[in-house]
């Protein structure tokens, strides 16, 4: 066959080759995407069911030959792949054979069942293909949307694409053996109303388009039988035991009813202040669903990291580790459903500035800090007001997520503050700035920039690295490939494999300055007895943190390097510099707490010890008199330690006196500790004894919202119980 009659009778195939080669050399250029992981994976998918039809179909017109078709669709589905290997020449993947198994499992999958699913339907009918497959791929994308509609998930199975899981929050998405299966599953199928057709076993071809039609949507009920999705029935087996409050029913898996009380309290406090401050409530009782891991979170709800609310359920999903960071956050989503539009009764047009802002302005404080407080120091320090940006479509998130939630809850705060609740209701539910407001947008946002400007006066630059000096994922390097090194990483690390978590981690950071690889690095070797080698490694790799977060638990390890290798001098010009510096409240305690364990010739004695022995070293340090600064350390490890509460009291065997720039910071933290052995007239009396010695606007404000809260458990928890 000549190449010109070859060129004539393939064209076709030639043209989608081409336009499927040629958008996946855009693709590796792309934020995630580039990385040939589970993105590019996902992408090309969707190409070949969009792709691979139009080939089946224009083949089976021309009567070409089944091997030539299939030797051609065979060649389409490795063509991203070969694109990838030659790119790889030029940019380097953090894992090349990662990316591959990505591929395989996903996209390879994806490519054959759009391959038999367009060989069901055109034996179905030639003439309808296109209706049909229409109709097929309709059904296909609605059972998903269904599962996330009407189930407590946020992750899904599907044919398409493989898995989704969920949120952008969870880095790693690996390739387990439930989705092995699930894609075997998905090909076995398949094959089998392949070969039905095919060799006519059955003959009646509108009960093979009852069964094609019938199968995905007897998935929607069968799948959490098998795992691939669950409903409430699999979630509440699950989280057996339950408890029904006025406002709330929380299902748990196995919790003291002291733990129970506590959260009852929390959720009870923000319910009431929401109701009181928004002049709504919700108009139907709320579920709590509260896994005792994040690990079981994950897997019955789709997110390990990330608490969620299900406003349209008026379900919310949270753990153990998280709920008093978040709970009141997705509680206001759950309210915010009472004006939100469309069946997910959201903001109007989806707008996460809107979704997110709401929730983040009705919990305003972020780390003890207050949202306004931290705008107005990126504000001030980069003369520009990111509302605009934030607030258009997604740009949402193409931002540090801390940017996005703090610029958001601000805004919508203010919003509220000066024009009202019901006004910015009507702009939740709609999203019409200029209809709502009568204002023009840019007018408004002057005057928010001003009320920001003249209310908070200090910068501290520490403090605006230690909160906006993140990354958002799509500007990550190799997110997914890290993610899963890091993890199993930390877990060669406390399973003892101090060597294999070693090579781990010094593997991951010839890829990547990744902080949680570098700290595990310096871990691993000081339990291996190197303790100059991670000393010699914090300061080679310093620099590479500037001005993020990570920058100050970094100093503080070399910090504490030094005083373990005798070098005192040194440790403490940093635990100085850092108290000094400020960045949060807690690192300038642990920096302040530390300079006196220096002066007290105790801090070898503190840094190579077990909890026990820091305890011991502790109560040292506080023999004379109270360090303040000590205190939330003491809380730390009273909890790692179990510590019985009686025990814990003892502790506290003379007045408080002699109070400094700590006193207001320890007491919080005591205060913390108390009210979670439900001791309130204790700790009402601790957050007062916090106010009253708070020299800090800005942590004074913290603290008149703590008290009242705290005031308010003392005066409630016996007709809550």
């Amino acid at each position: 066959m000549s190449i010109k009659k070859y060129l004539n009778d393939y064209i076709f195939f030639i043209i989608i080759l081409f336009i499927t080669i040629l958008p996946n050399i855009y693709l590796l250029t792309l934020p995630l995407i580039r990385e040939f992981s589970y993105e590019f994976a996902v992408v090309n998918s969707l190409i070949f069911f969009l792709f691979i039809p139009l080939i089946v179909f224009y083949y089976n017109k021309k009567r070409v030959k089944n091997t030539l078709k299939i030797l051609h669709i065979s060649f389409l589905i490795l063509s991203p792949l070969f694109v990838a290997a030659i790119l790889q020449i030029f940019q380097s993947y953090c894992s090349f054979w990662d990316g591959i198994f990505y591929y395989v499992i996903i996209t390879v999958v994806s490519g054959i069942l759009a391959f038999l699913l367009s060989e069901i339907i055109f034996s179905l009918s030639s003439k309808l293909f296109y209706l049909l497959y229409l109709l097929a791929i309709s059904i296909l994308i609605l059972i998903p949307l269904l599962e996330l509609y009407f189930n407590p998930q946020i992750y899904f199975y599907s044919p398409i694409i493989g898995y989704f899981p969920g949120t952008i929050y969870d880095e790693e998405i690996t390739i387990d053996h439930k989705l092995i299966f699930y894609r075997l599953l998905n090909l076995v199928i398949l094959f089998f109303l392949f070969i039905l057709i095919k060799k006519e076993y059955v003959k009646n071809k509108y009960i093979l388009l009852i069964i094609l039609i019938a199968l995905p949507l007897l998935s929607f009920f069968l799948s959490p039988l098998l795992g691939f999705s669950t409903n409430e029935r699999r979630l509440n087996n699950f989280l057996s035991s339950s408890i029904e409050r006025e406002n709330v029913i929380l299902r748990y898996e196995q919790l003291d009813s002291n733990f129970i009380n506590l959260i009852s309290l929390n959720y009870n406090f923000y319910f009431e202040q929401l109701s009181k401050k928004l002049g709504i409530k919700p108009s139907k009782k709320l579920t709590l669903y509260l896994f005792s891991s994040s690990e079981d979170k994950r897997k019955y709800f789709g997110s390990e990291n990330a608490d969620v609310s299900k406003p349209w359920l008026y379900h919310i999903y949270t753990d153990l580790r998280s709920w008093k960071l978040t709970l009141k956050h997705e509680l206001a989503h759950c309210f915010s459903a009472e004006s939100g539009s469309s069946l997910l009764k959201l903001s109007g047009d989806f707008n996460p500035f809107l979704i997110e802002g709401f929730a983040t302005s009705q919990d305003p404080f972020y780390d003890y800090y207050d949202i306004d407080y931290l705008v107005s120091i990126h504000l001030k320090t980069n003369k520009k007001n990111l509302v605009t940006s934030l607030i258009d479509n997604f740009n949402f998130f193409n931002f540090n997520s801390t940017i996005s939630y703090i610029y958001a809850g601000s805004f919508c705060k203010y919003l509220i503050e000066e024009y009202g609740i019901e006004k910015f209701k009507e702009y939740y539910k709609t999203n019409d700035f200029f209809t709502v407001y009568r204002k023009e947008l840019n007018e408004v946002l002057a005057d928010y920039e001003n009320y920001i400007i003249q209310n908070y006066y200090d910068v501290n630059t520490n403090t605006l690295n230690y909160f906006f000096g993140r990354k958002p994922l799509i500007q990550k390097d190799c997110p997914r490939y890290l993610s899963k090194e890091i993890k199993k990483g930390w877990k060669n690390f406390y399973n003892g494999n101090y060597e294999n978590a070693k090579i781990i981690f010094n593997n991951v950071l010839e890829k990547s300055n990744n902080h949680s690889a570098l700290s595990g690095l310096v871990e691993s070797l000081i339990k291996l007895d190197s303790i100059k080698s991670a000393e010699e490694i914090l300061i080679s790799k310093l620099n590479d943190y500037s001005q993020t977060p990570y920058e100050y638990f970094l100093k503080l390890k070399l910090a504490d390097l030094y005083a373990i290798n005798n070098n005192i001098e040194s440790s403490l010009n940093i635990y100085k510099k850092l108290e000094n510096e400020n960045p949060t409240f807690l690192i300038k305690a642990l920096s302040n707490f530390r300079i006196k364990l220096c002066d007290s010739f105790l801090i070898k004695d503190y840094l190579i010890g077990n909890d026990s022995l820091k305890l011991i070293v502790i109560k040292k340090l506080n023999e004379e008199h109270y360090v303040y600064s000590s205190f939330p350390v003491l809380v730390n490890i009273a909890e790692n330690l179990n510590l019985d509460y009686k025990v814990f009291l003892d502790f506290f065997n003379k007045s408080f006196t002699n109070f400094d720039e700590y006193s207001s910071f320890g007491f919080l933290k005591l205060s913390e500790y108390i009210v979670n052995n439900m001791d309130f007239e204790r700790a009402r009396k601790i957050s007062s004894l916090a106010k009253r010695t708070c020299n800090d606007n800005v942590l004074k404000k913290y603290l008149d919202y703590y008290y009242k809260k705290i005031d308010w458990f003392f005066i409630n928890s016996k007709k809550i119980f």
